[in-house]
């Protein structure tokens, strides 16, 4: 779980990943809220997740291709580093020089 948080390698997202102003910071806000609470109810009332596996893209980037599928707990796992993955991205940001913009 902690490679999925490791700043030392960048990496890209996908084309449809990728920031695009599509939403206000309000929107963008809301939607995160709203997601958290839908993988914490899944979290809360899926049976059987150890039992959910499936191939995962990030899990064989950032393992070389050594390790290729998760299991349903695994990917909740990996969501939650994705999350504190962003949270370093905007610390990085906050902290580089000329932040803020003028």
């Amino acid at each position: 779980m902690t490679r999925f948080t490791d700043r030392a390698a960048p990496r890209s997202s996908p084309e449809p990943a990728l920031p695009a102003s599509r939403w206000t910071p309000a929107e963008s806000v809301e939607r995160l809220e709203r997601n958290c609470a839908a993988l914490k109810h899944r979290l809360e009332t899926a049976p059987g997740l150890r039992d959910h596996i499936s191939d995962s893209r990030p899990l064989i980037a950032i393992t070389n291709g050594q390790y290729k599928v998760m299991d349903g707990v695994e990917w909740i796992l990996a969501a939650a580093a994705h999350m504190d993955r962003h949270v370093l991205q905007i610390l990085e940001i906050k902290a580089a020089p000329g932040y803020p913009p003028a």
